[in-house]
């Protein structure tokens, strides 16, 4: 008790010790009286007026605490000036760590839209780069499935070619109603070759034709040859454009090959430059936040987080920020810590 005693009087002012000390002399007439007291029994009208008497007098020896009080006074004053002062400064230094944390949380959510914008860009180009190699696609395959039609048709014509004026009836329609040049565009060539060839094709039937009944054995084997001929050249034009056809197919795939790897590159460096330059002290907290309540399902009535917070655990890899789910609206919020 002595070691407390000193302990105590070790870490007082000098102003409370004497406070303690005029509280001290009190002590042991109050000890004296409180001792009197609790010896009084009443048994009869004079031993309770001796209790009545001492009732009086130690009732007024309460008075102690409001001497308590009194010297208490100054120092709850100081301590209520300690408190009103540092809870200012503390304000002062909370609205300083929320404006800084506000801070710290725009710019992390700039950062964030900023890399969502240039993700949607990326994707924006890909679909692009998609959507032109499917035109691309499409106008070749018309352009060449036009070829196989006109292919198809100056071969009725030249099978056809039985007299001369079916012959000259074949010339007329195929140099009026042939495709143009621009249609085609860079298969031109490809295909007014192929029309040049079955028009020589044709004007030589015609020439065999008109002359059948004069036409030399030397000369009908040359016209058959020239024809063969012709054949041939038609056979290794339409085996040349096929190669052409499958090259520049080989080359669109590379293009478009080397599009999607050049978009995939960029997307990654994206997401790794944005990881290696996270803001520190960044934690993302889920938040629901009620947006319909004519959605609500019966288990949320009256939004019942904790069931809503569970909902969201269970379908973690499937529920994305803004989702909306039966009238509950699931999103990220930003934590900053200091």
């Amino acid at each position: 008790m002595a070691k407390k005693d000193k302990i105590e009087a070790a870490v007082v002012s000098s102003d409370v010790a004497k406070s303690l000390q005029l509280l001290d002399s009190l002590k042991a007439d109050i000890d004296t009286q409180a001792q009197s007291c609790l010896q009084i029994k009443v048994v009869d009208e004079s031993t309770l007026a001796v209790c009545q008497q001492n009732l009086s007098k130690i009732n007024q020896l309460k008075a102690v605490d409001a001497k308590r009080k009194e010297l208490k006074d100054p120092y709850f004053q100081a301590g209520k000036l300690i408190d009103s002062t540092a809870n200012k400064l503390i304000e002062e230094a909370e609205a300083a760590v929320t404006h800084l944390k506000n801070e710290v949380k725009e710019w992390e959510l700039k950062k964030q839209k900023e890399a969502a914008e240039a993700q949607a860009e990326l994707a924006k180009q890909a679909a692009e780069a998609a959507q032109k190699a499917a035109d691309e696609e499409v106008r070749i395959r018309n352009i060449r499935g036009a070829i196989d039609k006109a292919k198809f048709a100056l071969q009725q014509y030249y099978d056809g070619c039985k007299t001369i004026e079916f012959c000259d009836k074949a010339i007329s329609d195929i140099n009026t109603a042939y495709k143009s040049r621009e249609f085609f565009q860079e298969f031109a060539d490809e295909a007014y070759s192929l029309r040049d060839n079955y028009l020589e094709l044709i004007k030589a039937k015609k020439a065999q034709l008109e002359s059948a009944n004069t036409m030399s054995a030397e000369e009908k084997a040359l016209a058959e040859q020239k024809e063969q001929l012709a054949k041939e050249r038609l056979e290794l034009e339409a085996k040349a454009a096929n190669i052409r056809a499958i090259e520049e197919g080989m080359e669109r795939a590379r293009q478009e090959k080397a599009e999607a790897e050049r978009l995939a590159a960029e997307k990654a460096k994206m997401e790794a430059e944005a990881e290696m330059n996270g803001t520190r002290g960044i934690r993302k907290i889920w938040k629901v936040e009620l947006v319909d309540k004519s959605k609500l399902i019966p288990d949320w009535i009256l939004l019942d987080e904790s069931a809503a917070k569970e909902y969201r655990k269970a379908n973690e890899s499937e529920i994305k920020d803004g989702d909306i789910i039966n009238g509950v609206r699931f999103y990220q919020d930003i934590s900053v810590s200091a």
